[in-house]
């Protein structure tokens, strides 16, 4: 990953971000007019494929379908129900040209990391955020934020228009046997799990760039701040639905949120940064 100039706030200056686009809610690569490097950033998180099963599986058919999550159940969604969200996903939503009638996967996956300018990690969040704000030059904070569709408690309202509990997801022995040796599953998740496997190489590069020992220094400041932003604002944040699982009006949640429940508690984490001097602290800061 390539480190960025420092931003500019002269609009003439070719370093100026004259503005911030960007693609949500699971949009594909090839949707986006790549700007020539230099003018844009190209970045996005992959998981790992097979706890995205799980995440799916648990969130949209045992949570908002109340189908029960038994073994039989779960593999036979994995198979049918859930294979169009599942083979390839990645390596599908991530090329940017569109797939060819004669499509090598190892020249897309080939083509996909020249082309990306970073790639964090789901499993590894507080270590890509902080490697993101190194190579964008970003104040501490712009990496700062709530969680959102906790495990046990509430999504965002937008099925069926109501509050959904979110179901705690689990792997039997027997799924993590599934998971570990059939070979549909493992055909399934073959490249995605090959692009997830490169974005933590890729990670582990970048941060051996930067110096193992300056990277901790900012990674430990980073895990304080955000805990201290948690624990000031996690309250007072307007999520879509309450903790005990009431639809809040969409006048404050729209105050209090960029889209839906993305970004909550925003006015909060502003106060919180400017009485604790933290609006321009950078990555040596």
């Amino acid at each position: 990953a390539l480190r960025q100039d420092l931003p500019s706030n002269d609009y003439n200056s070719p370093h100026h971000r004259r503005m911030c686009k960007a693609r949500f809610e699971h949009g594909a690569a090839r949707d986006l007019i790549r700007q020539p490097r230099g003018q844009s950033f190209l970045w996005t998180v992959l998981r790992h494929p097979t706890r995205r099963a799980v995440s799916l599986f648990f969130h949209f058919r045992v949570s908002r379908t109340k189908v029960e999550p038994t073994d039989e159940n779960f593999e036979r969604m994995l198979r049918n129900g859930l294979r169009p969200q599942l083979e390839d996903h990645y390596l599908d939503y991530m090329r940017l040209r569109p797939k060819g009638g004669n499509d090598d996967p190892v020249a897309a996956i080939r083509d996909i990391m020249a082309n990306y300018d970073f790639m964090a990690v789901t499993e590894r969040m507080d270590e890509s955020i902080v490697v993101l704000q190194y190579l964008l030059n970003l104040p501490l904070d712009d990496m700062l934020f709530l969680n959102a569709k906790v495990h046990g408690g509430f999504d965002d309202a937008r099925y069926k228009n109501r509050c959904v509990h979110i179901v705690p997801s689990f792997v039997t022995p027997y799924m993590q046997s599934f998971f570990r040796t059939d070979e549909y599953w493992q055909t399934t998740i073959r490249w995605d799990e090959v692009l997830h496997e490169l974005a933590n190489q890729s990670l582990d590069l970048t941060i051996e760039s930067i110096g193992r020992e300056r990277f901790d220094k900012a990674l430990s400041r980073y895990r304080v701040e955000l805990k201290r932003a948690r624990d000031a604002c996690t309250e007072e944040a307007v999520f879509p639905c309450s903790v005990g699982g009431t639809k809040m009006p969409d006048e404050l949640t729209q105050k209090d949120c960029f889209v839906h429940d993305m970004g909550c508690g925003t006015p909060c984490l502003d106060r919180h940064v400017q009485a604790n001097g933290l609006s321009h602290v950078y990555f040596d800061g």
